[in-house]
């Protein structure tokens, strides 16, 4: 699980370096924060996994979530695409605006007999 993950914060955020502890750490504002939680978790989960005793004390179904809760915003569209989605939704809103305040304008002045 948490080569997975160490494959996907290579890729996605680029975060190299480090054990995926560290990259998690290291990724504060690039992930949300349910996300970054998940993660760290299967960190933790993972550094337990060597020892006999502390590996009793990880859940297998709340691992098992956190660590497709991550992968899935992971490998969900990239950052940047979904920027750039959001820029365009917020133009097209403001295209719209535009045109029905123009088209009111328009209906206001003939009302008025101005056209």
């Amino acid at each position: 699980m948490a080569d997975r993950l160490n494959v996907l914060f290579a890729d996605r955020l680029h975060l190299r370096r480090g054990p995926l502890e560290l990259r998690v750490a290291r990724a504060r504002r690039m992930l949300p924060a349910a996300v970054r939680r998940d993660a760290a978790y299967v960190a933790r989960a993972a550094r337990k996994a060597g020892h006999p005793r502390l590996e009793a004390q990880v859940d297998p179904q709340a691992l098992s979530a956190a660590y497709d809760r991550a992968v899935q915003y992971l490998e969900g569209p990239e950052l940047r695409q979904k920027r750039s989605l959001a820029r365009l939704r917020v133009v097209a809103g403001m295209v719209a605006n535009l045109l029905i305040v123009l088209a009111l304008l328009i209906a206001v002045l003939s009302w008025r007999g101005f056209l």
